[in-house]
Order: structure tokens, then sequence, then C-alpha cells
């Protein structure tokens, strides 16, 4: 079953309960909590044998499924698989995915603000761990929304 709010209000209130479950792991590492990776990577049916499975995708699913969402039904430990969750939205709001292609290099994450002109986004194994960067929301991403 999947979170369905009703109004702004519960949008808001879901939007933000996202931001704060996935900023509460800010710092995670492959090397300070191995043992939490691996869990995000077998709820998103991924292998987590190897220290070389990407995992940013299952970093986000584990934190959509933690707030009641569905993540996308096939491969959500996959990029791509995010790419035809929810709904595109040209205008991102904390809360929403962020998927990008930069120099061959796959990735997604969540935002946490969003300005219009600029995005932070709160992803997993960016250099190895859980951290917030910034961008230019115009450099490359698609964004969905629930």
């Amino acid at each position: 079953a999947t979170v369905t709010p009703q109004n702004n209000a519960e949008f808001d209130v879901l939007r933000g309960t996202i931001v704060g479950l996935a900023r509460s792991y800010e710092g995670v590492s492959e090397m300070n909590n191995p043992q939490l990776i691996e869990q995000w990577l077998r709820q998103s049916g991924a292998n987590p044998a190897t220290v070389t499975t990407p995992w940013c995708a299952a970093f986000v699913n584990s934190v959509v499924k933690g707030c009641g969402l569905d993540g996308p039904t096939i491969g959500p430990a996959s990029v791509n698989a995010w790419r035809h969750w929810g709904k595109a939205t040209s205008t991102p709001l904390p809360g929403d995915i962020a998927i990008w292609n930069k120099n061959g290099w796959s990735h997604v994450g969540i935002v946490a603000e969003s300005d219009g002109v600029r995005v932070k986004v709160i992803s997993g194994n960016y250099s190895a761990k859980v951290t917030i960067t910034g961008w230019e929301a115009n450099s490359g991403f698609i964004f969905r929304t629930f």
C-alpha cells in the first residue's frame, strides 16, 4: 500500500518527512555502516555481496518506502527504474526525486531544497557515503514527483 495525500498540507508534510528521513542518514558510509547499506540493497532486491554494488537507488528506495510510498515495482535498486517512477516535473520541490546523467555517470537522489535555479540533493553512494550536494537545476536532471 502507498500513502495518498489528500491535499496540499498533507503533501507538504510528506515532503518534509521524506527530506527529514533522508537527512537523518547524512554521513552514513561504506566504511562506518556497511550493514545498513547492505540492508538497503537487499530491500531493493539487489545483491549486496560486493562493495562495488552501486547503492544510490537503494538509498532512495529505502527512504521512499520508509515514508509509506512505493518505489518502482521493477528494479528499485537501478537508477533507470526511477526515471519512470511517479510523474515528471520541471519544478522540483523538496522530497522529489532527482535523476541525472553526467559524463556517462548515472545517479539518483532526493531533492532537499530548490529555489528553481539551484537544487540541493541528498544521495547515497556519492563519494561512498550519504551526502548533500548543490547543483544547477538545469544541469542534466530529470525530476520525478509522487
